[in-house]
């Protein structure tokens, strides 16, 4: 499905159920999000495949009711990092993302210093003897 389908179907599935400028905000909204996605490289349909159905989509916006007033709930709000797989959503604080990616960082660090520790008096010696075989056939 194209963007322009996208946005077509989610507006003509919130048309009678929710008001002409709320339609528009949240059209407005996907379209902002589809566009993001796209600058940070990947396909129209990879970012419009995330959203899931506009219709399910429309159907949770109407369900909200007087939540709408708030302006749409879509895949990134400020509330923090999201990520979107099919018609779900899964919120992540920007905090919580940050300490994962130190965790594996520190995890990285760990390991690699560990496997210098063990293959370290083993791959000495043997790079040395190289060297000198190596240094002995020149002559």
């Amino acid at each position: 499905m194209t963007k322009q389908e996208f946005l077509i179907q989610l507006q003509k599935s919130l048309s009678g159920k929710v008001s002409p400028g709320g339609i528009q905000e949240h059209v407005r909204y996907y379209d902002d999000y589809i566009s993001m996605q796209m600058r940070k490289g990947k396909t129209e349909e990879e970012a419009v495949g995330e959203l899931g159905d506009p219709r399910l989509i429309a159907r949770t916006i109407t369900a909200a009711g007087p939540e709408e007033k708030q302006g749409p709930q879509g895949p990134e709000s400020e509330a923090g990092r999201e990520t979107v797989r099919g018609s779900r959503v899964f919120r992540i604080p920007g905090w919580l993302a940050a300490m994962v990616v130190l965790l594996l960082a520190a995890a990285v660090f760990y390991v690699a210093g560990a496997l210098l520790n063990v293959l370290l008096p083993v791959l000495l010696p043997l790079l040395l003897v190289l060297l000198l075989i190596r240094f002995f056939r020149r002559k």
